[in-house]
């Protein structure tokens, strides 16, 4: 919609700031499950300044806020969302940090936006042959998605690389900014999942220095490389990468793999409406198509059910449940 022809304050604002806005965007454009009814505001900044005004509008006029990446790991639900909905796949610088201080201890620091995908992040540490991010480059998310969830795969997690983040408070737009030893990192958990005041702008990641020598330097480039496509086939060879998806459903329970758990159960294939337990992957609900969310959540009431008279494991979802509720 044209904002010259709408009455509405918020809008008004928007335009004001400088803010690109879109009215009633269907979620299920915006999410990797292709799931999701219509946000009522739905804005994409492309500078830090344009983030904060629309945060300070939203907040103004009191209303709910979702903060969105490329929409992995999340369920939208079918009503949409009577509120804004700030996607932060416009903010998307990434450099290296020329630090002295860090590199006399032997580190490399690299800045990333929120809106840096993970595998443009990993790319780039891999073409400056700096190790550390190899388990980040199949991982579907951004960096800020990835620092809210301590994403990880194949035994590494982005908290473990983390020097610092830069946060903005949503009402008051104070940047504050966190080092990444006080960041609260643990398993699908950060800091921000506590403190949700805070909106992830940016981070600094510490990689080690890269070797002095040209011909070493290019040794582990191409070991990096090597390692980020071996990654690459395991997820392919596993994981329903041909459906959309959020990602792994369900938390790791401890002492147990909730693939395996489901598997076990018999669950396999099972399907509601257009939502099925992969057959390749029993921790992945795939979207075999016109899925809603409403199916998603029924399927995973029904799973959790199952594992726990079976096995006495109550599975916790690791996926984010958004949007206005039934």
């Amino acid at each position: 919609m044209d904002l010259q022809q709408t009455n509405d304050p918020i809008l008004a604002a928007l335009q004001r700031g400088g803010v690109p806005c879109k009215l009633q965007e269907r979620m299920a454009r915006h999410t990797t499950f292709s799931i999701g009814g219509a946000a009522r505001y739905f804005v994409c900044p492309r500078r830090e300044t344009e983030l904060r005004a629309a945060l300070r509008i939203f907040s103004d006029a009191d209303l709910p806020i979702v903060i969105l990446g490329r929409g992995s790991n999340v369920l939208f639900s079918d009503d949409g969302f009577q509120g804004a909905v700030i996607c932060m796949t416009g903010l998307r610088s990434l450099y290296k940090i020329e630090d002295a201080s860090a590199a006399a201890a032997g580190q490399q620091l690299i800045f990333a936006e929120c809106g840096v995908t993970l595998r443009e992040l990993a790319a780039f540490a891999a073409e400056c042959a700096l190790s550390g991010l190899e388990f980040a480059h199949g991982i579907p998310g951004t960096v800020g998605g990835a620092i809210r969830m301590n994403a990880g795969a194949f035994g590494g997690e982005i908290g473990a690389v983390v020097d610092h983040v830069c946060c903005c408070h949503r009402q008051s737009g104070e940047i504050e900014t966190i080092s990444g030893d006080d960041f609260a990192f643990s398993h699908r958990h950060s800091l921000l999942s506590e403190r949700t005041e805070l909106v992830c702008l940016s981070a600094v990641f510490k990689l080690p220095l890269p070797p002095a020598e040209d011909d070493a330097r290019e040794t582990m480039r191409h070991n990096i490389h090597q390692t980020m496509e071996d990654y690459k086939q395991r997820r392919r060879s596993t994981q329903p990468l041909e459906y959309p998806s959020a990602g792994s459903i369900f938390k790791r329970p401890t002492g147990h793999y909730a693939g395996k758990l489901i598997e076990d159960c018999g669950l396999k294939g099972l399907q509601i409406g257009g939502a099925q337990v992969s057959p390749k992957h029993a921790g992945f609900i795939i979207n075999r198509g016109g899925a809603t969310a409403e199916d998603v959540r029924t399927l995973i009431t029904r799973i959790k059910q199952v594992v726990n008279e079976r096995f006495g494991v109550l599975l916790e979802e690791e996926v984010l449940y958004l949007g206005d509720e039934r």
